[in-house]
């Protein structure tokens, strides 16, 4: 499996998380919940899926450079969900925004870890259909 392919497959695990979260937040009875019965809820953290997607898309941008083969808004959407995840991990376990490089964009104050990476999910669910059809 190519770079490329890893990199689908990481906005394919973005789309899951995303459908879990709206899942989770329509579904009051976890036995109903089409997520819980298939045994992917609690395997599909915020956390985790942040860490992989931003570490491939970072792999991918690394070795691609210019040359990505995803439209520019998708590459531009890697780029955020990277930005927003090396904030998190400046931001972890500080104390004080004091030296903060993102404190001058006020990114952190702009959007939440779920409204960030339910854009970008859906900016990835709206290019894979566009594929899909595409190829159909």
């Amino acid at each position: 499996m190519d770079i490329k392919d890893l990199v689908i497959t990481s906005m394919r695990q973005l789309i899951a998380w995303d459908e879990r979260k709206k899942l989770c937040g329509e579904t009051y009875d976890c036995k109903e919940c089409s997520m819980f019965r298939s045994g992917h809820c609690g395997k599909v953290t915020t956390e985790e899926t942040l860490r992989v997607c931003a570490g491939l898309f970072r792999e991918y941008l690394t070795e691609r450079g210019d040359n990505s083969e995803f439209p520019d808004n998708i590459t531009q959407n890697m780029r955020q969900l990277i930005e927003w995840y090396d904030m998190t991990q400046f931001c972890f376990g500080r104390t004080s925004c004091e030296g903060c490089p993102y404190k001058k964009k006020e990114y952190c104050n702009s959007a939440s870890t779920d409204d960030v990476m339910i854009e970008v999910a859906n900016k990835c669910r709206k290019y894979l259909k566009k594929k899909k059809n595409k190829h159909s």
